[in-house]
């Protein structure tokens, strides 16, 4: 009856949250206590195109792993992962020693999650109320998901663009770089150096008011939700992608050299450029990025992006800039009138 009430706590505690690291995390401590497993794992998945991303983003168990032994653990995890993800339903491997599950948990229709976990033995009993304690999981996770993300578009919307954004500031610190897990965001599973960080950008539609006057026949919103989908394509798994409102979106990647962030924007700018917009001529981006630093705030990040901005956009459009590049020359300005940041309104 104890272990029946501290199953049913711990089912309540998964309920009252609100942000999706804290319910992953709610979740892999629920089921390790449903199962007294040796060890419980949550994996995230996601997918852009053909490549799959998975990070392991809450671990509970009554052995401590070091990030060494962790990373072995998912190798050892990855048939069943493959297995589940393919067949979006529970795998269950059993030997000798112990017994292997892969639980996967969906959100929009497809595999979001997966849950691996590793005990001395798993009954029918106890996968099926594992199943079922997933099931809560995933119509959480729904209603997150349904609040952080913009209707049109599908990307992460302006209202949870500061606590992500303060979220990467924080793991900007030296000491914290190194970390096996970021709260809320899969950056983690990422090797960084001396000579990377994580970069802001806002991409801003060219010439938006003649796209609107020359869309006869063409709605608007269609070429907005068409330029998500070029962002989902052209940017990583894990990269943070914003709509911040009319014709602006934010961008955040990392950790990642200068260069190659330059050449990721690069290739996203062309890309849109080179996009058939059936109905309209050529639709164009403009892109001020900056450097995330441990110091900074959002603020400051956007009103530094939003300068590199204005000096792309007022130099004739269809390219970008970089903060630290622009300060130098003593061009950057403030925000114009023609170019406001809606992000920090």
């Amino acid at each position: 009856m104890r272990k029946q009430a501290i199953n049913l706590e711990s089912v309540i505690e998964l309920t009252r949250q609100r942000e999706d690291y804290p319910l992953a995390k709610s979740f892999v401590v629920t089921a390790n206590q449903l199962l007294g497993a040796d060890v419980v794992m949550l994996i995230r998945l996601e997918r852009r195109g053909d490549d799959p991303f998975l990070t392991s983003i809450a671990i509970d168990g009554s052995t401590q792993l070091t990030k060494k032994a962790k990373e072995k653990l998912e190798k050892t995890f990855k048939s069943l992962i493959v297995q589940c993800a393919e067949q979006k339903k529970t795998i269950v491997d059993a030997s000798k020693e112990h017994t292997d599950m892969a639980l996967p948990a969906h959100l929009d229709g497809s595999v979001s999650y997966i849950l691996c976990t590793r005990s001395d033995s798993l009954s029918e009993g106890d996968q099926a109320t594992l199943e079922a304690v997933a099931k809560v999981f995933e119509n959480y996770l729904h209603i997150i998901s349904e609040s952080e993300h913009d209707h049109l578009t599908g990307l992460l919307n302006r209202k949870v663009f500061i606590d992500k954004t303060n979220n990467i500031i924080k793991h900007c610190q030296p000491d914290l770089l190194e970390m096996d897990s970021v709260e809320n965001e899969p950056f983690e599973r990422r090797q960084t150096q001396s000579d990377q960080g994580y970069w802001m950008s806002i991409l801003d539609i060219d010439h938006y008011e003649n796209v609107v006057d020359n869309s006869e026949g063409v709605n608007v919103d269609e070429v907005l939700a068409s330029i998500s989908t070029l962002m989902r394509n052209c940017f990583r798994a894990g990269d943070l992608l914003f709509y911040c409102g009319c014709k602006e979106f934010v961008v955040v990647i990392g950790p990642t050299s200068k260069e190659t962030s330059i050449s990721a924007f690069n290739r996203f700018r062309e890309t849109v450029a080179a996009n058939d917009f059936s109905g309209l001529d050529k639709v164009t981006v403009s892109i001020g990025i900056v450097n995330i630093g441990a110091k900074d705030n959002p603020g400051v990040i956007v009103g530094q992006a939003d300068q590199a901005l204005n000096h792309a956009k007022k130099n004739g459009g269809n390219q970008i800039r970089i903060h630290e590049d622009v300060v130098p020359e003593g061009i950057a300005e403030s925000s114009s009138d023609e170019t406001e940041s809606s992000t920090d309104e």
